[in-house]
């Protein structure tokens, strides 16, 4: 008898045998169950992850002499035909072969005859993607509406490529690559009933290269066995599929993060010489530099990282002296390192440049602890318990925002307010006035902010408006009588407003928004000028070798 090779003998024969495709499985199931089968499935994803096998069982279970149930005997009849792929009801069609209008036209024959033996004639399209565009046009109309009798089962990698007409036509399961522990305890179980035996660490290798697919997971493992026999080293799996050691990554990393450059150029010369994949290599090591920060936030939970216990147990260890932020800086190294070494001409030397560079950066530092420097303190981790007192009392140092504004705390603080210096009482009175009007009427007080203070006597106020506009609006008589009552009320008497057309001689402008800008300017120098000048700011420009790019203050009017 021939050799069946592992990815045929333990191909899935029911739906509890289908690995990592939970979503697919139970929906087909309640579909069997309630009898609300489509008459058109569509099944994508990666290759080796179940789609065809699938659709046999699906096949089965709609034939099955017990069924329709979602739990195939695979003992009578149609089950064992559709097993081994000899049920003339159930047609296993290659699209890659068969691409054209006329193999369609065939198949629309064959359609309208009832099945020989089971209940329904299945037709599985493999690879439907490929079939040319006059093919899926020719088969639109059959798989809108075809007879009772017939179930479509599509299978692609590349659903992209089907025509929304077909797309529309069917009911869509996208299949999830398979996670690679999964994978490993299908393997586990598969070489225990074959009696292999082969350690965690081999087939978690074994897995990985696999890449999702628990079909290529069988061939590897069948090819391991076929050069090692039934004992198969670590050493042996790495040789015969040309792997990358995963020692060689945990070696890579533990010799960045002690800093040791020439381990870390001893270990690309390894590479070379083995010759492993540089690019590969890479790709590795960025995704353990993902996981060793994963494991460094989740205290090494096993669900959010693909390894075994043992590899684990290794990246725990390896990043409890190492901090978050130094773990984040070595993957953004690590990323920015692997664009250049994918498009390198010599992706040796740049791989050997990206872990030189990793491995001679020092440890990332907290700001707090830098500008504790610049002040000549010891770090955060060798304050006693008297220095923080120390540190706010340092701080204190630096003027505050009210310092350098001039502002008392107890004093009230008004919108229009200039300054608490001393003002004449003409001018005092004047800007009292337009900060009372802004309290009742903001669009009011805005005119009389920037309106040209000609006259403040005792019975009457002369002024020319800033436009045309608030000419007309402060000359309304509605205005007018809102002024009087306004100087009632502040004044304790009322004063006339005589509002004139500015004159285009005036040079200065004396309004209150002026005179409030110029103080505001001035204090926005002053500022600048104290910034420029402390000396907290010059230790820090020499520590940092910094310069300054621009101050900014929380003025409104700065230069």
């Amino acid at each position: 008898m021939s050799y069946l090779v592992l990815a045929r003998k333990w191909r899935p024969q029911n739906f509890e045998d289908l690995v990592g495709q939970e979503h697919v499985t139970r929906t087909l199931t309640n579909a069997i169950n309630n009898d609300r089968v489509a008459h058109a499935y569509l099944f994508t994803g990666a290759r080796g992850v179940g789609k065809t096998s699938a659709a046999r069982i699906m096949a089965k279970a709609l034939n099955c002499a017990e069924g329709p149930t979602p739990h195939p005997c695979n003992e009578c009849g149609p089950c064992r035909e559709i097993s081994s792929g000899t049920s003339v009801d159930v047609q296993e069609i290659d699209g890659a072969s068969n691409t054209s209008v006329d193999d369609i036209r065939a198949l629309k024959e064959s359609i309208n005859y009832l099945p020989s033996v089971c209940r329904k004639k299945i037709y599985i399209i493999d690879e439907v993607h490929m079939l040319s565009t006059s093919a899926f046009n020719a088969l639109l109309k059959t798989l809108e509406e075809p007879p009772a009798h017939v179930i479509f089962i599509f299978a692609t990698t590349e659903p992209h490529k089907l025509p929304g007409t077909i797309l529309s036509r069917c009911q869509r399961f996208d299949f999830k690559r398979i996670p690679i522990k999964l994978i490993h305890e299908r393997l586990r179980s598969i070489v225990e009933e074959e009696k292999i035996k082969i350690s965690d660490k081999g087939l978690m290798i074994i897995a990985r290269e696999a890449d999702g697919g628990l079909r290529d997971a069988q061939s590897l493992l069948d090819q391991v066995i076929s050069f090692a026999g039934n004992e198969i080293s670590d050493d042996e799996i790495i040789d015969v599929l040309g792997v990358i050691d995963r020692a060689l990554i945990h070696e890579a990393v533990k010799a960045v993060i002690d800093r040791d450059s020439k381990a870390c150029l001893a270990i690309v010369d390894k590479l070379f010489i083995y010759g492993w994949d540089v690019k590969e290599f890479g790709k590795e090591l960025l995704e353990h530099f993902r996981n060793l920060a994963v494991v460094k936030v989740t205290e090494g939970d096993p669900a959010l990282v693909e390894s075994n216990i043992d590899e684990l147990e290794i990246m725990k260890s390896t990043v409890q002296n190492v901090s978050m932020g130094d773990l984040h800086m070595l993957f953004d190294l690590m990323a920015k390192g692997m664009d250049d070494i994918l498009r390198s001409f010599h992706p040796k030397i740049s791989l050997e440049m990206l872990l030189l560079k990793m491995s001679t950066l020092g440890n990332l530092r907290n700001i707090d602890d830098l500008l504790m420097a610049v002040q000549g303190m010891e770090f955060h981790e060798e304050l006693t318990p008297a220095e923080p007192k120390k540190r706010a009392e340092d701080k204190k140092e630096f003027k505050s925002e009210s310092h350098y504004k001039e502002i008392p705390a107890e004093s009230p603080k008004e919108p229009y307010d200039l300054s608490v210096e001393a003002k004449l009482p003409v001018e005092a009175d004047w800007n009292g006035f337009v900060s009372h009007v802004n309290g009742k009427s903001r669009p009011l007080g805005s005119m009389l902010e920037h309106a040209h203070l000609i006259k403040f006597g005792e019975d009457s106020v002369e002024l020319s408006p800033s436009n045309t506009f608030e000419y007309e609006k402060l000359s309304d008589d509605k205005t007018q009588k809102l002024l009087l009552a306004f100087s009632l009320e502040y004044f304790g008497v009322e004063k006339g407003f005589d509002i004139q057309l500015l004159d285009k001689e005036v040079k200065t402008i004396n309004s209150v928004y002026e005179k409030k800008k110029q103080i505001e300017s001035d204090k926005s120098r002053k500022l600048k000028k104290e910034a420029m000048e402390h000396p907290m700011v010059l230790e820090s420009l020499n520590v940092f070798g910094g310069s300054v790019e621009e101050i900014k203050t929380d003025l409104n009017f700065n230069e």
